[in-house]
């Protein structure tokens, strides 16, 4: 049987948008409830991807990532360890009046 290369499951570079079209990191816990994680300014989306997943290494200066625990917009703290789904999404637009 001639052996060929693994298929890949998902294209990785499907995740990521253009610069400015996405600035969201989107986590999944164990429990499938979806968070937004909230980031320092100066830190992209797709470099904190990078770092959650270890294809990144955060810079010496960064306070990011914290520790175990990351915080959602929503105040709530998530254990890193519990995260089993990671991505970027496009943030919503509000309207202004």
């Amino acid at each position: 049987m001639e052996r060929t290369e693994p298929a890949t499951l998902a294209d990785p570079t499907a995740w990521l948008a253009a610069p400015g079209e996405s600035d969201c990191v989107e986590v999944t816990p164990e429990d499938a409830n979806t968070h937004i994680l909230l980031l320092p300014v100066d830190l992209s989306a797709q470099r904190a991807v990078g770092i959650l997943i270890g294809s990144r290494e955060p810079d010496d200066d960064s306070p990011w990532p914290p520790g175990d625990w990351l915080e959602t917009e929503t105040a709530c703290w998530i254990r890193r360890s519990a995260i089993v789904s990671v991505r970027i999404v496009k943030r919503p637009k509000t309207a202004t009046a």
